[in-house]
Protein backbone atom coordinates (compact mmCIF):
# COMPACT_ATOMS: atom_id res chain seq x y z
CA UNK A 1 0.00 0.00 0.00
CA UNK A 2 1.35 3.59 -0.39
CA UNK A 3 0.44 6.22 1.12
CA UNK A 4 0.82 9.47 -1.11
CA UNK A 5 0.98 12.51 1.15
CA UNK A 6 4.07 11.42 2.60
CA UNK A 7 5.73 9.14 0.38
CA UNK A 8 5.49 5.97 2.73
CA UNK A 9 4.41 2.32 1.37
CA UNK A 10 4.13 -0.56 3.12
CA UNK A 11 4.51 -4.23 2.63
CA UNK A 12 2.68 -7.00 4.79
CA UNK A 13 4.65 -10.42 4.57
CA UNK A 14 3.83 -13.81 6.14
CA UNK A 15 7.17 -15.02 7.75
CA UNK A 16 7.89 -18.45 9.55
CA UNK A 17 10.43 -18.19 11.73
CA UNK A 18 11.06 -21.65 13.74
CA UNK A 19 8.08 -23.65 13.85
CA UNK A 20 5.64 -20.28 13.85
CA UNK A 21 4.52 -17.77 11.33
CA UNK A 22 3.82 -14.07 11.62
CA UNK A 23 2.41 -11.41 10.10
CA UNK A 24 5.12 -8.54 9.29
CA UNK A 25 4.37 -5.25 7.66
CA UNK A 26 7.25 -2.97 6.72
CA UNK A 27 7.18 0.68 5.98
CA UNK A 28 9.67 2.65 4.32
CA UNK A 29 9.85 5.64 2.12
CA UNK A 30 9.23 4.81 -1.65
CA UNK A 31 12.85 4.60 -3.53
CA UNK A 32 15.01 4.86 -0.39
CA UNK A 33 17.05 2.31 0.70
CA UNK A 34 17.46 3.46 4.38
CA UNK A 35 19.29 1.34 6.74
CA UNK A 36 17.97 2.49 10.05
CA UNK A 37 15.34 -0.07 11.57
CA UNK A 38 12.62 0.35 14.19
CA UNK A 39 10.45 -2.82 15.68
CA UNK A 40 6.87 -1.61 16.53
CA UNK A 41 5.08 -3.31 18.31
CA UNK A 42 1.25 -2.82 19.07
CA UNK A 43 -0.20 -2.98 22.63
CA UNK A 44 -3.19 -4.55 23.84
CA UNK A 45 -5.86 -2.59 21.97
CA UNK A 46 -9.10 -3.99 20.54
CA UNK A 47 -7.53 -3.58 16.44
CA UNK A 48 -4.17 -4.54 17.87
CA UNK A 49 -1.50 -4.16 15.01
CA UNK A 50 -4.16 -2.84 12.06
CA UNK A 51 -5.16 -0.13 14.59
CA UNK A 52 -4.82 3.43 12.58
CA UNK A 53 -3.08 5.09 15.30
CA UNK A 54 0.03 2.70 14.93
CA UNK A 55 -0.29 2.94 11.22
CA UNK A 56 0.12 6.59 11.69
CA UNK A 57 3.28 6.41 13.40
CA UNK A 58 4.57 3.72 11.80
CA UNK A 59 4.18 6.05 8.41
CA UNK A 60 5.56 9.28 10.73
CA UNK A 61 8.66 7.27 11.98
CA UNK A 62 9.13 5.92 8.50
CA UNK A 63 8.41 9.77 6.49
CA UNK A 64 11.63 10.55 8.41
CA UNK A 65 14.11 7.73 6.84
CA UNK A 66 13.23 4.74 9.05
CA UNK A 67 12.49 0.99 8.34
CA UNK A 68 9.37 0.13 10.40
CA UNK A 69 8.68 -3.42 10.88
CA UNK A 70 5.14 -3.95 12.82
CA UNK A 71 4.79 -7.49 13.65
CA UNK A 72 1.28 -9.03 14.31
CA UNK A 73 2.24 -11.11 17.58
CA UNK A 74 -1.03 -13.75 18.19
CA UNK A 75 -1.14 -13.31 21.81
CA UNK A 76 -0.92 -9.46 22.11
CA UNK A 77 -3.73 -9.24 19.24
CA UNK A 78 -6.08 -11.65 21.78
CA UNK A 79 -4.72 -9.82 24.63
CA UNK A 80 -3.40 -12.89 26.53
CA UNK A 81 -0.84 -12.55 28.93
CA UNK A 82 1.56 -15.10 28.60
CA UNK A 83 5.38 -15.18 28.92
CA UNK A 84 5.11 -17.16 25.28
CA UNK A 85 4.60 -13.14 23.84
CA UNK A 86 8.38 -12.37 25.04
CA UNK A 87 10.39 -15.34 22.72
CA UNK A 88 7.59 -14.08 19.78
CA UNK A 89 9.53 -10.78 20.35
CA UNK A 90 12.73 -11.95 20.22
CA UNK A 91 11.97 -14.01 17.01
CA UNK A 92 10.95 -11.43 15.44
CA UNK A 93 13.50 -8.68 16.18
CA UNK A 94 15.79 -11.25 15.45
CA UNK A 95 14.26 -12.17 12.00
CA UNK A 96 14.77 -8.47 10.83
CA UNK A 97 18.53 -7.54 12.65
CA UNK A 98 19.61 -10.97 10.68
CA UNK A 99 17.32 -10.27 7.33
CA UNK A 100 20.23 -8.20 5.34
CA UNK A 101 17.21 -7.30 2.69
CA UNK A 102 15.08 -6.35 5.97
CA UNK A 103 17.91 -4.13 7.42
CA UNK A 104 21.61 -3.77 6.41
CA UNK A 105 21.95 -1.90 9.73
CA UNK A 106 23.38 -3.65 12.71
CA UNK A 107 21.68 -2.70 15.30
CA UNK A 108 17.86 -1.93 15.37
CA UNK A 109 15.65 0.22 17.64
CA UNK A 110 12.54 -1.23 19.64
CA UNK A 111 9.41 1.30 19.89
CA UNK A 112 6.13 -0.16 22.34
CA UNK A 113 3.61 0.95 24.16
CA UNK A 114 1.97 -0.41 27.34
CA UNK A 115 2.16 -3.78 28.58
CA UNK A 116 3.83 -4.72 25.38
CA UNK A 117 6.43 -1.98 26.07
CA UNK A 118 7.32 -3.95 28.84
CA UNK A 119 7.68 -6.91 27.84
CA UNK A 120 9.78 -6.01 25.19
CA UNK A 121 12.16 -5.15 27.47
CA UNK A 122 12.49 -7.86 28.83
CA UNK A 123 13.03 -9.71 24.82
CA UNK A 124 16.15 -7.01 24.88
CA UNK A 125 17.86 -8.80 27.65
CA UNK A 126 17.98 -12.23 25.63
CA UNK A 127 21.70 -13.05 24.26
CA UNK A 128 20.34 -13.63 20.81
CA UNK A 129 19.40 -9.91 20.76
CA UNK A 130 21.24 -7.78 23.67
CA UNK A 131 23.91 -6.51 21.61
CA UNK A 132 21.87 -5.85 18.10
CA UNK A 133 19.42 -3.14 19.63
CA UNK A 134 20.77 0.52 19.59
CA UNK A 135 17.54 2.01 22.06
CA UNK A 136 14.37 0.88 23.54
CA UNK A 137 11.34 3.45 23.85
CA UNK A 138 8.40 2.46 26.51
CA UNK A 139 5.61 4.47 26.62
CA UNK A 140 3.11 3.70 29.59
CA UNK A 141 4.81 0.49 30.63
CA UNK A 142 4.60 -1.16 34.21
CA UNK A 143 7.86 -2.13 35.61
CA UNK A 144 6.67 -3.93 39.12
CA UNK A 145 3.93 -7.16 38.24
CA UNK A 146 2.88 -7.12 41.44
CA UNK A 147 2.30 -3.16 41.79
CA UNK A 148 0.43 -2.84 38.47
CA UNK A 149 -2.23 -6.01 39.13
CA UNK A 150 -2.88 -4.26 42.55
CA UNK A 151 -3.27 -0.89 41.00
CA UNK A 152 -5.49 -2.25 38.14
CA UNK A 153 -7.38 -4.83 40.33
CA UNK A 154 -8.02 -2.06 43.29
CA UNK A 155 -7.02 1.48 42.11
CA UNK A 156 -9.54 4.07 42.11
CA UNK A 157 -11.08 6.08 38.77
CA UNK A 158 -9.10 2.86 36.88
CA UNK A 159 -10.13 2.37 33.34
CA UNK A 160 -12.38 -0.38 32.64
CA UNK A 161 -10.69 -1.60 29.48
CA UNK A 162 -7.35 -2.31 31.00
CA UNK A 163 -9.15 -3.94 33.94
CA UNK A 164 -11.65 -5.99 32.18
CA UNK A 165 -8.54 -7.03 30.24
CA UNK A 166 -6.77 -8.37 33.30
CA UNK A 167 -9.59 -9.86 35.00
CA UNK A 168 -10.37 -12.02 32.23
CA UNK A 169 -6.84 -13.56 31.72
CA UNK A 170 -7.01 -13.85 35.32
CA UNK A 171 -10.51 -15.78 35.40
CA UNK A 172 -9.22 -18.61 32.92
CA UNK A 173 -6.88 -19.69 36.56
CA UNK A 174 -10.12 -19.68 38.82
CA UNK A 175 -13.16 -22.18 39.02
CA UNK A 176 -15.34 -18.93 39.48
CA UNK A 177 -18.43 -20.15 38.60
CA UNK A 178 -20.22 -19.32 35.16
CA UNK A 179 -16.92 -19.09 33.39
CA UNK A 180 -17.89 -19.16 29.51
CA UNK A 181 -20.67 -15.90 30.49
CA UNK A 182 -18.34 -13.82 31.93
CA UNK A 183 -15.66 -14.35 29.79
CA UNK A 184 -17.87 -13.09 26.68
CA UNK A 185 -19.41 -10.45 29.19
CA UNK A 186 -15.66 -9.08 29.42
CA UNK A 187 -14.91 -9.58 26.12
CA UNK A 188 -17.81 -7.46 24.76
CA UNK A 189 -16.86 -4.40 27.59
CA UNK A 190 -13.65 -4.91 26.26
CA UNK A 191 -14.77 -4.72 22.66
CA UNK A 192 -17.32 -1.43 23.71
CA UNK A 193 -14.47 0.71 24.94
CA UNK A 194 -11.59 -0.36 23.01
CA UNK A 195 -14.20 0.91 19.80
CA UNK A 196 -15.64 3.37 21.69
CA UNK A 197 -19.10 2.26 20.26
CA UNK A 198 -22.31 4.95 19.91
CA UNK A 199 -24.50 2.31 21.21
CA UNK A 200 -22.68 -0.20 23.81
CA UNK A 201 -23.62 -3.76 23.41
CA UNK A 202 -22.72 -5.06 27.41
CA UNK A 203 -26.46 -4.45 28.16
CA UNK A 204 -28.14 -6.25 25.67
CA UNK A 205 -25.55 -8.96 26.32
CA UNK A 206 -25.92 -8.61 30.11
CA UNK A 207 -29.88 -9.12 29.55
CA UNK A 208 -29.41 -12.37 28.44
CA UNK A 209 -27.95 -13.97 31.22
CA UNK A 210 -29.72 -14.86 34.77
CA UNK A 211 -30.05 -13.02 37.74
CA UNK A 212 -26.93 -14.95 39.38
CA UNK A 213 -24.74 -14.32 36.63
CA UNK A 214 -25.51 -10.92 36.65
CA UNK A 215 -24.76 -10.59 40.45
CA UNK A 216 -21.77 -12.48 39.80
CA UNK A 217 -20.52 -9.70 36.60
CA UNK A 218 -21.63 -6.41 38.78
CA UNK A 219 -19.40 -7.89 41.84
CA UNK A 220 -16.72 -8.19 39.61
CA UNK A 221 -17.16 -4.70 38.40
CA UNK A 222 -17.71 -2.95 41.62
CA UNK A 223 -16.26 -5.10 44.54
CA UNK A 224 -12.20 -4.36 44.20
CA UNK A 225 -11.33 -7.30 47.47
CA UNK A 226 -13.13 -9.90 45.16
CA UNK A 227 -11.08 -9.16 42.54
CA UNK A 228 -8.10 -9.46 44.55
CA UNK A 229 -9.55 -12.33 46.12
CA UNK A 230 -9.80 -14.03 42.33
CA UNK A 231 -6.04 -13.06 41.63
CA UNK A 232 -4.99 -14.88 44.99
CA UNK A 233 -6.98 -17.63 44.36
CA UNK A 234 -5.20 -18.10 40.64
CA UNK A 235 -2.01 -17.68 42.42
CA UNK A 236 -2.94 -20.53 44.90
CA UNK A 237 -4.27 -22.88 42.51
CA UNK A 238 -2.21 -22.53 38.87
CA UNK A 239 1.37 -21.66 38.20
CA UNK A 240 0.48 -19.24 35.11
CA UNK A 241 0.32 -16.53 37.91
CA UNK A 242 3.11 -17.29 39.51
CA UNK A 243 5.16 -17.36 36.30
CA UNK A 244 4.00 -14.06 35.18
CA UNK A 245 5.40 -12.88 38.56
CA UNK A 246 8.77 -14.64 38.42
CA UNK A 247 9.24 -13.78 33.94
CA UNK A 248 7.22 -10.61 33.51
CA UNK A 249 8.72 -8.51 36.44
CA UNK A 250 10.58 -5.90 34.53
CA UNK A 251 12.52 -4.29 37.52
CA UNK A 252 13.93 -7.54 38.00
CA UNK A 253 14.63 -9.17 34.74
CA UNK A 254 16.04 -6.30 32.98
CA UNK A 255 19.34 -5.53 34.82
CA UNK A 256 21.25 -6.56 31.92
CA UNK A 257 19.31 -4.23 29.69
CA UNK A 258 22.23 -2.51 28.62
CA UNK A 259 20.64 -0.49 25.41
CA UNK A 260 19.52 3.00 26.06
CA UNK A 261 15.90 3.18 27.48
CA UNK A 262 13.66 5.94 27.25
CA UNK A 263 10.63 5.99 29.42
CA UNK A 264 7.17 8.11 28.20
CA UNK A 265 4.52 8.10 30.59
CA UNK A 266 1.28 9.88 31.26
CA UNK A 267 0.97 11.70 34.43
CA UNK A 268 -2.77 10.68 34.78
CA UNK A 269 -2.43 7.29 32.89
CA UNK A 270 -5.51 5.33 34.38
CA UNK A 271 -3.69 2.04 33.22
CA UNK A 272 -0.66 1.62 34.53
CA UNK A 273 0.83 4.43 36.89
CA UNK A 274 3.00 6.96 35.43
CA UNK A 275 5.03 5.50 38.79
CA UNK A 276 6.17 2.27 37.18
CA UNK A 277 8.33 4.25 34.49
CA UNK A 278 9.52 6.37 37.55
CA UNK A 279 10.08 3.16 39.53
CA UNK A 280 12.41 1.68 36.68
CA UNK A 281 13.99 4.90 35.62
CA UNK A 282 15.47 5.44 39.13
CA UNK A 283 16.35 1.90 39.33
CA UNK A 284 18.13 1.63 36.50
CA UNK A 285 20.16 4.67 36.99
CA UNK A 286 20.62 3.20 40.64
CA UNK A 287 22.50 -0.16 38.71
CA UNK A 288 23.99 2.51 36.00
CA UNK A 289 22.22 1.62 33.59
CA UNK A 290 21.57 4.61 30.61
CA UNK A 291 17.76 5.20 30.84
CA UNK A 292 15.49 8.69 29.89
CA UNK A 293 12.07 9.27 31.70
CA UNK A 294 9.53 11.81 30.48
CA UNK A 295 6.05 12.16 32.71
CA UNK A 296 3.50 14.35 30.33
CA UNK A 297 0.56 15.69 30.91
CA UNK A 298 -0.27 14.80 26.41
CA UNK A 299 -0.60 11.37 27.15
CA UNK A 300 -3.35 9.07 28.64
CA UNK A 301 -2.66 5.62 28.00
CA UNK A 302 -3.14 5.31 24.07
CA UNK A 303 -4.04 8.80 23.12
CA UNK A 304 -2.80 12.24 23.00
CA UNK A 305 -3.97 15.58 24.18
CA UNK A 306 -1.99 18.20 22.32
CA UNK A 307 -3.42 21.97 23.12
CA UNK A 308 -1.03 25.66 22.16
CA UNK A 309 -1.39 26.13 25.68
CA UNK A 310 0.79 23.10 26.28
CA UNK A 311 3.92 24.51 24.04
CA UNK A 312 6.47 23.53 26.87
CA UNK A 313 5.45 20.08 27.13
CA UNK A 314 5.28 19.70 23.58
CA UNK A 315 8.83 20.89 22.98
CA UNK A 316 9.86 18.32 25.84
CA UNK A 317 8.32 16.02 23.93
CA UNK A 318 9.97 16.54 20.78
CA UNK A 319 13.20 16.45 22.58
CA UNK A 320 12.35 12.98 24.00
CA UNK A 321 11.61 11.36 20.69
CA UNK A 322 14.79 13.10 18.37
CA UNK A 323 17.10 11.78 21.63
CA UNK A 324 15.82 8.46 20.55
CA UNK A 325 15.50 8.39 17.07
CA UNK A 326 19.39 9.57 17.09
CA UNK A 327 20.32 6.67 18.91
CA UNK A 328 17.79 4.45 16.52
Amino acid sequence: MQYPSSGVVSRTKHIQISNKFFLIRHFKKRFQKSKKAVVLFSGFSVKGYEDERLKTLARAIASAGFNVYLPAIEDIENRNITTRIVEDMVQCINYVANKKKFNKKEKIAILAPSFSGSLAQIAATDERIRNKISAICAIGSYSSIEHCLQFILTGEDIDDYGRNILIKNILSFTDLEYQEEIHHLLSVAVQDNGLKRSTPQLPIELAKVNETCKRLWHKIQEDKKFRMQLLEEASLYKQEISIWKKELDVIVKTNSCIAPTFLLHGKDDKVISAQESVLLHNSRLQNNLPSTLLLTSLLDHGDTSLALKNWKEILMLSKFFSQFFKLA
